[in-house]
Parts: structure tokens; C-alpha cells; sequence
């Protein structure tokens, strides 16, 4: 007999299929039968014809276009039923008792309005770095721009300004817990009104449990509750020039939301002159590395865009 879980898990899908159908497979074997709502985001994998033919009993979300992680999660939430949400990534795999385990810390204590789990990689090896402290400028300065090849490199400043040490086997207190999986009451989402649609990536989770905390809950972590998380990426690896658009885009509205103009003002500075500095540097080294020149010069471009847009303020589009 499997046990009534009151969990409603919402799935935000873009072209994940595999993933997709590793994460579903995981939460129909967990033996708790929770609802399940799945958002494909106009998929051109065959992501919703796959959720349509091999997992019929989860309810199926396909939009005509990607409307971002936000929205989708309001979608689904339109549809949940129970008295707890799961917010998950496609690219995790819920062990057995990890929703048990999540679940519990909700029951039995009504202070809390969210809890995390405990990300893994795929040999059981716990993923550092995604529970981090709110944002602030000095944690951008240091950690998003140039300056993280020396500061990444320095646990106590990294753990007292940017992440919270997750190295425990207690539940703790925490600011944000990875958007990959965080279970929420659903009255404390309706109260607040889900995810703020007017980020299209990124910081919709960061914002999110800012306005948990603003509500007078606490958000914690329970190492308890394992995850496998296919999804980790190195700190050190730039993103994109259309991702890292939309990175800047959703951080100076958070920095507008949260802290001010002024805030927001200088979070523009940072970035601005962080890739003036990246295009000094590539420039001086041009001429030294004739086996990267293809990259540097690209590199150069994209920055000069990047500075382009910000001062423009043009918007980034999803892709």
C-alpha cells in the first residue's frame, strides 16, 4: 500500500527528454503517489509526447512556446491540490525516502515554509555551491566578476559572503535552497503569489524564498532528504552571451525589488566595467596566444555587446 503523500510536484521541462524521464520513472517508484504536473516548455525533443505515452497518470502541461521557468511553475501551480509543493528540476532523481524525508520537516514544525534537499552527483558524492546566502554587491564584485580567480579559491570568505556550508548532517537554516528541488506549503505560495513572472531566467528561485523569509518563515536544508542532481556546471565556466544577458537582466531587477535603485545602479557598474576589464585583458593577450586568437576575438565581441546592451538597456529574450 503506498502512503498518501500530500505533495504536489511540479516538473519544468525544455528539452530534456532523458533527464525528463529518469526524474518521473524516480518519483512514480518512490512509494508516495504524489500528484504530479509536468510543464513542458514547447519542447522539440518529444519531452510531452514522451510524458504523454509512458507516464499517463501525471498531468501534462504543453505549451506553444518557452515561457520561462517562472510562468510554467505558475501553471502548475494552478493545478496542485495538496498541502505541499515540490518545485524539481528534470535533471534530479528523488531517491526513496527523500520526499518522506522533506516532508517531515514541514509537519512538524510550522515556523519553516520551505525546505531543501541534499544535491548528489550520480556516485553519491554530495554537490557543494548551490545553497547560497541572498545576493549583495559585494558578493557579486568578488564571486561574478574577474576577481573570482582569486576568491573562489577561499572557503571562509566564500562561506561567509556567498554559499552556506552544507557539510553537516543537521538540518540547518539556510537562505536559498537550489530551485532544483525545494518543497513549500502551498498556502504560504498563494500567499505570496508563486514565482514574480517578470524574471524570464534566473533569480526566480532567489527571489522567491527572499519574499519566504520577508514573510516571516524560515527556510532550511535537510541532508536527510538526497537527491541525485545530474545538473552541477563548474564556477569557473562563463556562460553564454545570450544566458549571461539574461543572468544580468534578472539580477538587476532582483537589486531593484530588494535593495534599491542606488543598488541596482551599481550592480550595472560592476558588470559594465567588469568586461571593460575582460576586453583589456584579451586585448594585451592577442597577441601572445596566436593558437586562441578565434576565441579571444569572439570573446572581445561578446563583451563589447554585452556593455552595449547594458548601457541600452535592452532586453535579453529566452531562447
Amino acid at each position: 500500500m503506498k502512503n498518501k503523500s500530500e505533495i504536489s510536484i511540479c516538473v519544468v521541462n525544455w528539452n530534456t527528454r532523458e533527464d525528463l524521464r529518469l526524474c518521473l520513472s524516480s518519483i512514480r517508484d518512490s512509494g508516495m503517489e504524489p500528484e504530479t504536473i509536468v510543464c513542458d516548455n514547447a519542447s522539440s525533443d518529444g519531452s510531452a509526447e514522451m510524458v504523454r505515452h509512458n507516464y499517463p497518470e501525471f498531468i501534462l502541461i504543453s505549451n506553444k512556446k518557452n515561457i520561462g521557468f517562472g510562468r510554467a511553475n505558475n501553471l502548475c501551480f494552478e493545478k496542485c491540490s495538496q498541502k505541499y509543493v515540490l518545485i524539481a528540476n528534470p535533471d534530479i532523481i528523488v531517491e526513496k525516502t527523500a520526499l518522506e524525508n522533506l516532508k517531515s520537516v514541514l509537519d512538524n514544525d510550522s515556523t519553516i515554509g520551505a525546505v531543501g534537499a541534499l544535491l548528489l552527483d550520480s556516485d553519491g558524492v554530495p554537490q557543494k555551491h548551490y545553497y547560497r546566502k541572498f545576493p549583495s554587491l559585494l558578493q557579486h564584485l568578488i564571486f561574478h566578476t574577474v576577481l573570482r580567480i582569486i576568491f573562489l579559491h577561499f572557503n571562509f570568505i566564500r562561506y561567509r559572503l556567498w554559499e552556506d556550508n552544507t557539510e553537516t548532517e543537521q538540518i540547518i537554516d539556510v537562505d536559498q535552497p537550489p530551485g532544483a528541488c525545494i518543497l513549500i506549503r502551498r498556502d504560504l505560495l498563494s500567499h505570496i503569489g508563486g514565482f514574480d513572472e517578470r524574471f524570464d531566467l534566473f533569480y526566480e528561485d532567489v527571489d522567491l524564498c527572499k519574499r519566504i523569509k520577508n514573510a516571516g518563515f524560515r527556510i532550511v536544508m535537510n541532508p536527510g532528504a538526497r537527491i541525485i542532481h545530474s545538473g552541477q556546471k563548474s564556477l569557473n565556466k562563463e556562460l553564454p552571451s545570450n544566458l549571461k544577458h539574461l543572468f544580468f537582466q534578472s539580477g538587476a531587477l532582483y537589486f531593484r525589488l530588494h535593495k534599491g535603485a542606488w543598488q541596482a545602479f551599481i550592480y550595472k557598474i560592476i558588470y559594465i566595467v567588469d568586461d571593460f576589464v575582460k576586453i583589456v585583458i584579451r586585448t594585451l593577450l592577442y597577441p601572445f596566444l596566436p593558437g586562441k586568437r578565434v576565441t579571444l576575438r569572439a570573446n572581445i565581441v561578446n563583451s563589447i555587446i554585452f556593455i552595449k546592451r547594458v548601457i541600452t538597456g535592452e532586453r535579453a529574450v529566452l531562447p
